[in-house]
């Protein structure tokens, strides 16, 4: 599971306070990570944790590789032979790995380059297609 935390940080990113809203969502008042008023900021970062099944047990969050401190709000693909492709949020670009367990296999996160693609939005979205080599990827306009 690849996530967003402030798992291990020092404070609660952006105001220094709770933002738990109901059932698993920020409560509406707090501020989004582009609109932090602590200074310097505290950076959301992305995470990643797996288990045997949903039960558990959990392994211990590890950061994910990213170009800076900011929250990558990526989505990933994990392929038959456990490699990695996940695009990020819009100027971020894509991330791939040989193996997705295998941290020190990561790539640099790269702008992937196609004819007529234009790649925006917010929320990004990876699906694998029928044929193993076939991606979906794409993000919600804002």
């Amino acid at each position: 599971m690849f996530f967003t935390s402030s798992y291990g940080q020092k404070q609660i990113p952006c105001t220094g306070k709770s933002c738990f809203g109901h059932n698993g969502t920020s409560d509406i008042s707090c501020p989004n990570d582009q609109q932090c008023t602590i200074q310097p900021p505290e950076p959301l970062l992305t995470q990643m944790s797996y288990a045997p099944h949903p039960g558990g047990p959990w392994s211990t969050p590890v950061l994910v590789p990213s170009p800076g401190p900011v929250d990558t709000n990526m989505a990933c693909v994990i392929h038959p032979n456990s490699s990695l492709f996940c695009m990020g949020r819009p100027g971020l670009g894509a991330l791939t790995a040989s193996h997705w367990k295998n941290l020190s296999s990561y790539s640099s996160w790269t702008n992937p380059t196609c004819s007529g693609c234009d790649f925006r939005g917010e929320d990004p979205v990876s699906e694998a297609g029928r044929a193993p080599s076939l991606l979906y990827v794409w993000g919600k306009n804002l």
